[in-house]
């Protein structure tokens, strides 16, 4: 049981006694909670669209990533959600022995399916991943 939540990255001890009293979800944050067509789920806050968060599980429990505009280019930061973009729009998923260490490998090819429809609707937006060389050459633009 301890080796499971120290592999998803949780180290118990070092959360405080009180945790989940302390804790809020961002569905009871948010002004509001959307989903769109592609069962994409979005937050907005401080009534404000210029910036969404974005649910993204798989990955990590509880993921998320962001949608904001800057300069007439939307961009889709998607974390997590997918390591490299050519492998991504080519519909190929890591290796199955990231089962060991992600939340869920069915709701990981679940959300890449999602923003792969996202995308393919939305072919202007700039997709990053946090671990995609391709990215890199967005982040002294954003």
């Amino acid at each position: 049981m301890v080796f499971n939540a120290v592999k998803k990255g949780i180290l118990k001890k070092l959360l405080p006694y009180n945790f989940l009293n302390r804790v809020n979800t961002i569905e009871k944050i948010a002004d509001t909670v959307q989903c769109d067509a592609f069962g994409l789920e979005y937050f907005y806050f401080f009534n404000q669209t210029l910036l969404r968060l974005v649910k993204l599980p798989g990955h990590a429990r509880g993921q998320l990533g962001f949608i904001y505009k800057k300069n007439e280019i939307q961009y889709f930061y998607a974390t997590d959600a997918a390591w490299d973009k050519d492998a991504f729009l080519a519909n190929i998923l890591p290796s199955k022995i990231v089962k060991l260490f992600i939340d869920s490998y069915q709701d990981l090819a679940k959300t890449q399916a999602k923003l792969r429809a996202y995308q393919q609707a939305n072919p202007d937006v700039v997709t990053l991943f946090t671990h995609c060389a391709n990215s890199l050459k967005y982040v002294e633009h954003v």
